[in-house]
């Protein structure tokens, strides 16, 4: 894997100034640079690297991190790297089904997602299956009975269901996580 591509993926510029070797990126959203000033650097991807990666990009909001998810078709998948078989693997998530493949690269992984969803939406067809939906609308949330009580005393305070009051407060504290996205 490229760490040029990785990074760019992650909206980073990669920089030329400095001085002696190393490597060097600038993320635009959050203003950080990111350096690998090693003595002869090469741009693949090392556990070091990935996990200085990671480090950098949870110091940003939590919407700016490494890619982690890609979606395609309103199909979300998880991205994790595996050092063990040196190859990014992927499983859709949100659906009871399994989709999983993987890549050596970003654009292998990309593609491999990508024919992970159409033969999955194709092999519905061919089962007369119907591809199931990654979210339906409806979740179960367990919290304390006292936050209950509250929450149903607010949404009746402001003449709303309390399902009505939960997801105005979920796209509120959703809008701003993603503000800066």
């Amino acid at each position: 894997m490229d760490l040029s591509a990785l990074m760019a993926q992650c909206a980073c510029l990669k920089g030329q100034g400095g001085r002696g070797s190393g490597i060097r990126f600038f993320h635009e959203r959050s203003g950080r640079i990111l350096a690998f000033d090693e003595p002869h650097p090469e741009m693949n991807c090392t556990r070091t690297r990935l996990s200085w990666c990671d480090n950098f990009f949870g110091k940003s909001e939590s919407t700016q991190r490494i890619k982690q998810m890609m979606e395609y078709k309103g199909y979300h998948a998880e991205i994790k790297y595996s050092d063990e078989d040196r190859l990014f693997v992927g499983q859709v998530v949100g659906v009871s089904d399994t989709l999983a493949f993987h890549g050596a690269s970003v654009s292998e992984l990309e593609e491999m997602f990508h024919q992970s969803i159409d033969n999955y939406l194709e092999l519905c067809r061919e089962f007369g299956k119907t591809p199931e939906k990654e979210y339906k609308g409806r979740f179960n949330v367990r919290i304390p009975a006292a936050l209950h009580r509250t929450a149903v005393l607010c949404a009746k305070q402001r003449e709303m269901s309390l399902n009505d009051f939960v997801t105005r407060a979920l796209e509120e504290e959703c809008a701003k996580l993603t503000a800066g996205a």
